[in-house]
């Protein structure tokens, strides 16, 4: 007589194996287990983004780096929140505390640039006033 797998099997194999990994069943609403997915890696590409545009020696540069970076600390902030809460997968902390800081250091970076650029304006512009003032 051959034995026929049963469906079961294979599930109640998996439920007796402490090192498997965990079965979570997908909902139409995109929550994972009872969870939200994290959004760490997108967090971590506006942050390097950010980061990158900040870097590039041009006040202009600030335009694109301080929006994209507030909102992308803005994200990481309310994912971190809901990953303490447990109310989002925790797996995507490092990615998501990564891209924060990078956004950070973005926006400081351009605050630094426009002020600098602002700085080295005036020093020049200043310096033709008084000859003009002559």
């Amino acid at each position: 007589m051959v034995e026929v797998p049963n469906e079961n099997t294979a599930a109640d194999a998996q439920s007796l194996n402490p090192y498997a990994p965990p079965q979570y069943v997908a909902a139409a609403s995109g929550v994972i287990g009872g969870m939200r997915p994290h959004r760490g890696t997108t967090i971590f590409i506006m942050g390097v983004i950010s980061m990158v545009v900040a870097m590039i020696f041009s006040a202009a540069a600030f335009l694109i780096a301080v929006p994209l970076g507030m909102a992308t600390v803005w994200m990481a902030r309310r994912d971190l929140k809901l990953m303490n809460a447990g109310a989002m997968d925790k797996t995507g902390r490092g990615p998501t505390q990564a891209g924060m800081v990078c956004a950070l250091v973005g926006i400081a970076w351009s605050l630094f640039v426009l002020l600098l650029t602002g700085a080295v304006l005036t020093f020049i512009f200043g310096i033709e006033y008084a000859r003009r003032a002559r």
